[in-house]
């Protein structure tokens, strides 16, 4: 898996990377609290502050899209043999190159869609989609509703 990737969303280029939330146990009046924190890499924290075209000395306020990894999420696929990437579930491979996190990372760009436009093409909004699926839901859709003309000689 590279280092991060880049995911273009409603127009915004945003960072795919792999972080850890790390619980810290803190002493405050007598009382012991948990906190939890995410420490990103310096590269990465230079790559936000460069997309925000600020110095890295002052706050920088960043929106995060999060979701917990499974444990294959952390593995380098581009340093393994083909037959390693071949091993995981499809469903697996799917998600991971939706996120650009794959063996051939491309810059992914996500279309903007309610799940209710998803359901009616018939499509599943829990699992990956790409372009090619729409295509072919919107083609079948199409040749239902759409009469095929008589050839006539």
């Amino acid at each position: 898996m590279p280092e991060y990737s880049e995911l273009v969303v409603a127009g915004r280029r945003y960072l795919v990377l792999e972080v850890s939330v790390k619980p810290k146990k803190v002493r405050s009046r007598g009382r012991e609290y948990l906190q939890h924190y995410i420490n990103l890499p310096k590269k990465i924290a230079g790559k936000l502050y460069e997309l925000a075209g600020e110095d890295m000395s002052v706050e920088l306020p960043v929106v995060m899209l999060v979701a917990p990894a499974e444990w294959y999420h952390g593995i380098l696929w581009e340093e393994m043999p083909e037959r390693a990437w071949k091993t995981i579930p499809a469903r697996v491979r799917r998600e991971l190159e939706s996120l650009g996190l794959g063996r051939n990372p491309r810059k992914q760009v996500l279309i903007a869609a309610d799940e209710e436009e998803i359901r009616k093409l018939g499509l599943d909004p829990t699992k990956p989609i790409t372009l090619r699926d729409i295509e072919r839901k919107i083609r079948e859709q199409a040749k239902k509703t759409t009469p095929i003309p008589a050839i006539t000689t």
